[in-house]
């Protein structure tokens, strides 16, 4: 069950977009709908001590900026918040961009889902650090948003992109309230030539029918490998009309803190739809 849901907003424009789902989520499972506002202090700009007290007084006036923006800010949010009909509030979270990746990653996991826009397919990369901070670290799944995307009435058909792997069975486990609620869900996986044929399908038929013992409509789709495997989930999401893309978060270490993998960024660049994910 989904009992409350956050949602990421950074005082821009796009905020919209992510209050317009969370709002029609939050309506769905008649959950509670928390705001993330997070002001990022731009610490890496800072001066270096110039003596004198100079830059620390520079550093305090910069600080102090961006408080004060933070506050026209939250004053706009929370009159935004006033006009949403679900049971809702606004926290606030300053700090350096460290500081928010810890922020976000705490309340991802005090949270059933955690609403953002996607970090890729715009001019410029957005708030990556914090999208693999609540995937990664959050422990939750995560509902990511392409830009000006208006939000659904309803999440009917759902693509689920099935792998044998803990990632898979992690952003299944966490999407079963979207899919019991689903009048149809495709079950699909790319064929990989490295897995044996009848184990792999196997695997899959034993998912198929675990969700079926959920109530899950389910429908099972094997994709011949052709191309990129993010192409082909893709493909197959706008083949059926789909509302929603489930699948695993893979990724992989630097320097001890986790990124996103290849296809997982490839499909969060390129999805015309909502995608939930989970590690």
């Amino acid at each position: 069950m989904v009992k409350d849901m956050i949602v990421h907003l950074d005082g821009s424009e796009r905020d919209d977009i992510a209050l317009a789902h969370g709002e029609a989520l939050a309506a769905q499972f008649e959950a509670r709908l928390v705001g993330l506002y997070t002001n990022v202090f731009q610490t890496r700009f800072m001066p270096a001590d110039l003596g004198g007290g100079t830059s620390a007084d520079i550093i305090a006036d910069i600080l102090d900026q961006a408080r004060r923006a933070g506050d026209d800010t939250e004053h706009r949010l929370r009159q935004r918040f006033e006009l949403l009909r679900s049971d809702c509030e606004l926290r606030r979270v300053d700090g350096s961009e460290g500081d928010l990746v810890q922020a976000v990653a705490h309340y991802a996991r005090c949270h059933d889902i955690m609403i953002m826009l996607r970090p890729y397919g715009e001019d410029r990369p957005r708030w990556v650090q914090l999208t693999e901070a609540a995937l990664f670290a959050g422990g939750r799944s995560v509902y990511l948003v392409p830009p000006a995307m208006p939000a659904p009435s309803r999440l009917d058909t759902v693509v689920v992109a099935w792998r044998d792997t803990f990632e898979s069975t992690r952003a299944i486990a966490e999407a079963m309230p979207f899919l019991k609620r689903a009048a149809s869900v495709i079950l699909a996986a790319v064929e990989d030539p490295e897995e044996e044929g009848e184990d792999a399908a196997e695997g899959l038929l034993e998912m198929a029918r675990h969700l079926e013992r959920h109530g899950v409509q389910i429908t099972v789709r094997r994709l011949p490998r052709r191309g990129k495997i993010s192409e082909m989930l893709l493909n197959e999401c706008q083949r059926a009309a789909a509302d929603l893309l489930v699948m695993g978060a893979y990724g992989h270490t630097r320097f001890r803190e986790w990124i996103l993998g290849g296809t997982t960024r490839s499909i969060l660049s390129q999805a015309s739809l909502p995608v939930l994910m989970a590690h």
